[in-house]
């Protein structure tokens, strides 16, 4: 006959042997998102959008809405339509590792070189122009889940991975960030970074998004 520590016993193994079932299985189909987001990103050789970008540092506020062009390996351009410095331009070659820059305005004119680790030709956070495409945003999120605490949320249309817990030194500040996915595509379509105060001090909403759309190199000179 079973008395009634041995029963608690038995009630406590189940219990957390269905919580580490529940953990298990839920950072499985975290592991399988990201890796669909990583397949996806593989077939694409180019791709377009629109970036609407919120960047925050103390009382520093960026606003910027981007046309953005990406061809792998990893050619960059960008134009600022609205928002802070609108006109300027800017392209990433991966080749030489160089970045070439138009201000907006009457000196459009003038190119201008910068190595993408130039506070210049990064956010006023210090993101960088050469880690602005998808594959970089995968491979994040893959660090993420290997160290932080990441939980997934779903409905009809859209994924949404959050990470709480993240090392502030390397994610600009970041303490949490969530992102979230088209379910058909696996493309992101937002992402939001908050500091460990819980103020959001980066937002990306991508929207627009064309694929394979036939880029040429030669777009990507200014």
């Amino acid at each position: 006959m079973l008395t009634k520590s041995k029963i608690i016993q038995i009630l406590i193994g189940i219990f957390f042997s269905l919580i580490s079932n529940s953990i298990f299985a839920n950072n499985l189909h975290i592991q399988d998102i990201i890796s669909d987001m990583s397949a996806k990103w593989e077939q694409i050789s180019d791709c377009t959008s629109r970036m609407e970008s919120y960047t925050k540092l103390g009382k520093q506020e960026q606003n910027q809405t981007i046309d953005y062009y990406f061809l792998k390996p990893n050619w960059i351009r960008m134009k600022i339509v609205d928002g802070d410095n609108i006109g300027a331009e800017i392209v990433y070659n991966p080749i030489d590792k160089i970045i070439k820059a138009k201000a907006g305005g009457i000196l459009g004119f003038i190119t201008v070189k910068f190595s993408p680790d130039n506070p210049r030709v990064q956010s006023i956070r210090g993101h960088r122009i050469d880690h602005n495409n998808i594959g970089y945003i995968v491979n994040r999120w893959r660090k993420y889940l290997e160290t932080y605490n990441v939980s997934i949320s779903n409905d009809d249309s859209t994924i949404t991975l959050n990470a709480v817990g993240i090392d502030t030194s390397k994610y600009y500040g970041a303490y949490s960030e969530n992102i979230t996915i088209d379910s058909k595509t696996y493309f992101p379509i937002h992402f939001e970074q908050f500091d460990i105060s819980g103020q959001l001090i980066h937002r990306v909403i991508i929207s627009n998004v064309q694929i394979n759309v036939g880029l040429k190199r030669d777009f990507f000179d200014i």
